[in-house]
């Protein structure tokens, strides 16, 4: 594939992850706007979005969980969006990382609400979908277009370290 085949695809795949953290951000928006005005959510599919959402699992230190949601999704689409823009693709390790950690987070969610809770909040499982799809996508950029990122080669000074006891 040429390069320039190569750069369309790989914006194709920034492109779904700025479309993703849009539609993660407005799930997670909602989600702490009923947290913090004590409105009840309506959940008609699963019936289970109070309990899950009033439950001591859904506040870290005093901070709805959802909250946090919405901050990483702002963030995956600024940093989505300032690579569009730049077209500097730098940004794709901190999207990574980012990914990393809330597909991470998001399956101990999952865990709670299949596991302890035994009930499911469909707002919150959007959300656990929406993270692993945004890491999925992230990963596939990481492996295709960041051969550093996948195969991270030892510092040079650690290199010699092991030569010398043969």
């Amino acid at each position: 594939m040429d390069q320039q085949g190569s750069k369309k695809i790989k914006f194709f795949w920034i492109y779904v992850i700025l479309a993703l953290s849009l539609l993660g951000l407005v799930d997670a928006v909602y989600l702490t706007y009923s947290s913090l005005s004590g409105g009840e959510l309506t959940c008609p599919l699963t019936g289970g979005c109070d309990i899950v959402t009033t439950s001591s699992y859904s506040h870290i230190a005093g901070v709805p969980v959802a909250l946090m949601g919405a901050l990483y999704y702002l963030s995956v689409f600024v940093l989505a969006l300032l690579i569009v823009r730049t077209k500097d693709t730098k940004g794709f390790r901190f999207i990574f990382y980012l990914s990393s950690l809330a597909f991470l987070f998001s399956l101990y969610l999952a865990y709670i609400q299949f596991f302890v809770l035994h009930t499911l909040c469909q707002y919150c499982l959007t959300s656990v979908v929406v993270s692993t799809l945004i890491f999925l996508a992230s990963l596939i950029l990481r492996n295709r277009y960041s051969p550093a990122l996948a195969n991270p080669q030892p510092h040079p000074a650690l290199s010699d370290v092991g030569e010398e006891e043969k």
